[in-house]
């Protein structure tokens, strides 16, 4: 049995590693790793788990939040690192060992899936494609409804000077609801903004806005849509994963560390049905009930967006005090952590 998988990031390359390459084909229409949208943050475990030591630019001990005009600093076990995207994805693609087919996958057609490249053949399809979740809409139209997304956008520039280690997060009443940020990598940093809603925002003047306080400009800016409600996970015969299946938290716009796991506990669902273990649909049935059981920590992170979209900074800033005078700041982090399989 033929699976295709439709994305080379994060969430495809995931599912082709827990596959083992097995029947297995990967249709992405960039070379692997060169169409970042990501400021490339992950949990150190979770780099080394996935092969990505060698690609690891620096690493991040504490949250350093910046609101409201006040700095808090939270240490982080298990630090972030900031990653290079490249080399983290060709190791990944080597270690799968699938074949990469250079294309746009379109549509699910009976027995495979169109390309613009042509038919391609499948036994199972995985839709990988991004937020637009490309084939499992074109089984299930408004499947990729944007309502429940927010957008983002980032630079990478030379290193600002005085930027120390940590992952910087800014809220302040002079952007909109969301938040800023800016990522140590190396010798470079990783700035951005993100805005929960998409609607009249207009993310390049105030990416523009926020870089003017770090004395710098320029660079390349990528980014996109970043959906924040978990949609199904299976769209008829369709297995859905990543930023295509909504499953980027919300609140903080971690979309990396549930692709990894997602994209690695569907693979390796797909491999028992490859190797005649399981039927497709149990495949199916477990995919679903390890996605759904996430719902509440969804809905959590959900709820706490709304709240900081309409509060002022300064009450976001005087309950971050609050809750680390009484010791809040590492409990809570932790069972951040842990409502998406932890760090590893």
């Amino acid at each position: 049995m033929k699976v295709v998988v439709a994305g080379g990031s994060f969430a495809g390359l995931a599912v082709a590693l827990g596959l083992g390459g097995r029947n297995t084909v990967l249709v992405e229409p960039h070379p692997i790793g060169e169409h970042t949208k990501s400021a490339n943050a992950m949990p150190f475990p979770l780099a080394v788990r996935f092969g990505g030591r060698a690609s690891i630019l620096e690493v991040h001990p504490e949250l350093v939040l910046h609101v409201g005009g006040r700095v808090f600093r939270q240490p982080i076990d298990p630090p972030y690192v900031t990653v290079d995207y490249r080399r983290f994805c060709t190791h990944m693609l080597e270690a799968a060992g699938v074949e990469v087919i250079p294309a746009h996958a379109l549509a699910v057609r009976p027995g495979g899936v169109s390309t613009t490249r042509g038919e391609i053949e499948a036994g199972v399809v995985v839709d990988a494609t991004g937020p637009m979740a490309a084939l499992a809409a074109s089984i299930r139209p408004g499947y990729a409804e944007r309502s429940h997304a927010g957008v983002g956008l980032e630079v990478e520039v030379p290193r600002p000077a005085g930027l120390s280690p940590g992952l910087h997060f800014y809220v302040e009443d002079a952007l909109p609801p969301g938040y800023g940020w800016a990522f140590g990598a190396g010798d470079r940093a990783r700035i951005g903004v993100y805005l929960y809603q998409r609607r009249s925002w207009r993310v390049r003047e105030v990416l523009e806005g926020f870089l003017a306080r770090f004395g710098v400009a320029g660079g390349s800016r990528h980014g996109g849509l970043i959906p924040w409600r978990l949609r199904a996970p299976v769209v008829g015969d369709v297995f859905v994963v990543g930023d295509a299946a909504g499953q980027v938290m919300p609140t903080t716009a971690e979309g990396i560390r549930p692709a990894l796991y997602f994209g690695y506990f569907l693979g390796q669902r797909l491999r028992e049905v490859v190797e005649g273990r399981v039927e497709l649909a149990e495949a199916k049935r477990r995919y679903q009930a390890e996605v759904w059981r996430r719902r509440r920590a969804w809905r959590g992170l959900e709820l706490l967006q709304r709240f900081v979209s309409v509060v002022p900074a300064s009450l976001d800033a005087a309950l971050l005090a609050g809750g680390q005078r009484l010791g809040f700041g590492d409990r809570m982090f932790r069972r951040y952590v842990r409502a998406m399989g932890g760090g590893s």
